[in-house]
């Protein structure tokens, strides 16, 4: 509106071609936004976001993060001085100079409104959501690599520009050489495919993420925000065994779970991105494992536990053992549930890519002992007994 303003200010009032193609156009998006009016009525509400008011230098700062080089940048900046000038060597009426004006509109609207915004209501304003003022700022420094009067000087510059770009991309930020997303997609069916289904916690901003994913899976697996788990939650009815799922940055999830004395038994991790199956001590109990003196001639050492008492057919059991949170495990571990007979019950076989191992007891199976066969110089896992039923 602000542009066609302009223009008919320089061309005269009386094109009525050009206000009749102006209406036209102004009812096409007022017709294309109406469905979202509602939404936007909806987000003007919010009054608590992440987004904070930008400080005073928030230009600069933008500005050198849509070309993350301090080099680009400059020479941008430079080319940008350059095509203002313009403005003083066209003619007034001149389709070059309007051009410039046109641009310097949409980029100052584009910065001025959501900046303003931020003084009477929830800020909305951050390098990410301001690009899309780039293309104008792109066009106008092409138009003023063109003003400089040599051709020979406007293709060095801009052979410069896009040699150190490539280089800049390719080898020193090394742009598409690493991960710098979070793999909500992977990790989302990672936890859906491991059975038991736990339930899945994770930093509030992670919520909505993970559960798109879920809703695509149809999965029944719905992620929380972690922030509900305070210790008097887990100590009534918490969850035994529970996912704590992250984002590129794990520590903060860690740290969540020694706040609340969790057991990292399980660990999946894809590109960067992690989901820790965690123990709650508060619904679970620790067994010992008693190093045997049994040594077989293959090169490996047996742990067992005292007899687990027996169960009814009320109560059944899952026993996560952990062996992936310890480092460099290397071999295989061989699991049994013998009877006090010495009879085996079930037996898995567990590596470093299977983790945790569940064994489940069965009613009625009378007195068990747990049988962990690991390879000589291997230290023993941590077991955990606690209800079957998980969910």
């Amino acid at each position: 509106g602000l542009i066609a303003c302009v223009y008919l200010y320089t061309t005269g009032w009386s094109n009525r071609q050009l206000l009749t193609r102006a209406a036209i156009a102004a009812g096409v998006m007022a017709i294309a936004i109406a469905p979202l009016v509602p939404v936007i009525i909806g987000h003007s509400a919010i009054n608590d976001f992440w987004i904070p008011q930008p400080a005073a230098d928030f230009l600069p700062t933008y500005f050198q993060a849509y070309f993350s080089s301090f080099f680009v940048a400059g020479v941008v900046l430079l080319l940008l001085c350059i095509a203002a000038c313009g403005l003083f060597i066209q003619s007034v009426a001149s389709r070059a100079r309007f051009g410039i004006i046109t641009l310097l509109i949409w980029i100052a609207v584009g910065y001025l409104l959501p900046w303003l915004r931020g003084f009477v209501g929830q800020p909305v304003m951050t390098d990410r959501n301001t690009i899309m003022l780039v293309p104008p700022i792109l066009l106008l420094a092409g138009y003023g690599l063109q003003l400089i009067p040599k051709i020979w000087l406007q293709r060095s510059i801009g052979a410069a520009l896009l040699a150190y770009s490539f280089y800049y991309l390719f080898f020193s930020f090394d742009y598409y050489g690493q991960v710098r997303k979070n793999q909500y997609r992977e990790i989302t069916h990672a936890m859906d495919a491991f059975e038991p289904k736990l339930p899945v916690y994770t930093l509030s901003y992670n919520e909505n993420k993970y559960n798109v994913y879920f809703a695509q899976l149809g999965s029944s697996l719905v992620a929380q925000d972690a922030g509900k788990l305070t210790t008097s939650r887990l100590a009534g009815a918490g969850p035994p065994l529970l996912w704590l799922a992250g984002g590129l940055s794990w520590s903060p999830n860690v740290e969540l779970g020694k706040q609340f004395w969790l057991a990292e038994v399980g660990r999946y991790t894809y590109k960067g991105t992690a989901a820790a199956i965690l123990v709650n001590p508060m619904a679970a109990t620790l067994l010992t494992l008693e190093r045997s003196q049994e040594q077989s001639d293959g090169g490996t050492v047996v742990y067992i536990s005292a007899l687990l008492p027996p169960h009814t057919a009320s109560l059944q059991l899952v026993l996560a053992i952990d062996i992936k949170s310890r480092a460099g495990f290397t071999g295989v571990m061989q699991v049994e549930l013998l009877t006090e007979q010495d009879q085996v019950i079930s037996n898995v076989q567990a590596s470093s890519t299977k983790v945790p191992t569940i064994l489940r007891l069965e009613p009625n199976q009378g007195s068990v002992s747990l049988k962990v066969t690991l390879p000589a110089g291997e230290r023993p896992p941590s077991a955990w007994l606690m209800p079957a039923s998980v969910e």
